[in-house]
């Protein structure tokens, strides 16, 4: 975000956590230096590089923080979230000594962080079993052609889940 006033960025994340919110499609929010907020946004699903959806993640922001105001935008930068059909990461073998941690389902900044401790274990030990999750084998994808089209499907319902959520939660206050 472009820099917000110190006295409202106060009664944002006042003990300066993260957090991640707990619809389908999840956000991480936090601050960052220089009086900005970092949020994940949604963009397209079927185009590497593509924009983020600002107009979204103003939404959000002001669904979580209603006396943000209008928040404007500053930067972006885009990839591409893994997410798993259990919305769980793993820790894969990709071949002997080989690993990769993935599938943080748009909560990586936790998530990454501890993996890579794993992952750190397993190149000093790659036969440990005592990590905090399980190593798994890769497993090919069925259907990979198909498979960005059904993500974008997949996000699309998701978002209309949350705000029908959200609109019967203010609905019931």
């Amino acid at each position: 975000s472009r820099p917000i006033s110190d006295n409202l960025l106060k009664q944002i994340l006042p003990q300066n956590h993260f957090l991640t919110d707990t619809r389908h499609l999840w956000s991480g929010i936090r601050k960052v230096p220089g009086n900005r907020l970092q949020l994940s946004a949604g963009g397209s699903a079927l185009r590497a590089g593509a924009n983020a959806e600002f107009a979204g993640a103003t939404r959000r922001l002001q669904d979580v923080f209603p006396d943000l105001g209008n928040v404007e935008w500053e930067g972006q930068w885009s990839g591409w979230v893994a997410i798993t059909s259990n919305q769980l990461p793993k820790i894969l073998r990709l071949e002997n000594g080989v690993f990769s941690a993935l599938g943080y389902s748009g909560r990586g900044i936790a998530f990454a962080t501890l993996l890579g401790q794993e992952l750190a274990k397993l190149a000093d030990n790659p036969a440990r079993d005592d990590l905090i999750i399980p190593v798994q084998k890769m497993d090919k994808l069925p259907f990979h052609r198909i498979a960005p089209y059904v993500v974008a499907a997949w996000i699309k319902y998701y978002e209309v889940v949350d705000r029908w959520s959200l609109w019967q939660h203010c609905k019931a206050k």
